[in-house]
């Protein structure tokens, strides 16, 4: 998977605004140097789509941390066993998919250096274009918000984003 690495690269990425608290260190500008997406099926539970964006090097065969300064977005989309990864909306609920799931849903996550931010539910994941292939790629928006309820502060995860694909698992079929 090494040499597919570079192929994950982004050339041209927009950057994405995350505001997962009120501090200055909570807003952070992620403009993806790499970003890669991987697709699973898990044959009769879910499948699942995987997209990383981060600010420095990351694998496709290995979890990478960011150091201090560097933020790593993932969002994990998933659909039902009978519903591939494809162009439309992914909400995200709160509803984290364990087992089998019923409906398409994001699931995200952020670091930022060394901390895990947490995201409340709120808003959803656009995609607009996406292609399965061992060497296809996908295409969305990211409109991530939660307005705060007196208890958290609000976040927000807003941007374009275009990954290649990395790691392609097609279930086994007949």
């Amino acid at each position: 998977m090494a040499a597919l690495a570079g192929g994950c690269r982004s050339s041209d990425a927009e950057p994405i605004r995350l505001a997962v608290g009120t501090a200055p260190k909570d807003r952070v500008e992620l403009t993806p140097s790499h970003a890669l997406v991987e697709y699973t099926e898990l044959p009769n539970t879910k499948n699942e789509l995987r997209i990383q964006l981060a600010d420095y090097e990351i694998d496709c065969s290995a979890f990478v941390p960011p150091d201090e300064g560097k933020t790593l977005l993932t969002i994990t989309l998933v659909t039902p066993p009978n519903d591939k990864p494809g162009p439309g909306e992914y909400p995200w609920t709160g509803a984290l998919a364990m087992g089998r799931v019923a409906s398409r849903g994001a699931i995200p996550a952020a670091r930022l250096g060394a901390r895990a931010a947490v995201l409340p539910p709120g808003g959803s994941v656009r995609l607009r274009r996406v292609d399965l292939s061992a060497h296809g790629s996908v295409e969305g928006v990211l409109d991530l918000e939660f307005a705060g309820d007196g208890k958290r502060e609000a976040t927000s995860v807003r941007g374009a984003f275009a990954a290649k694909m990395c790691r392609f698992n097609p279930s086994e079929t007949p």
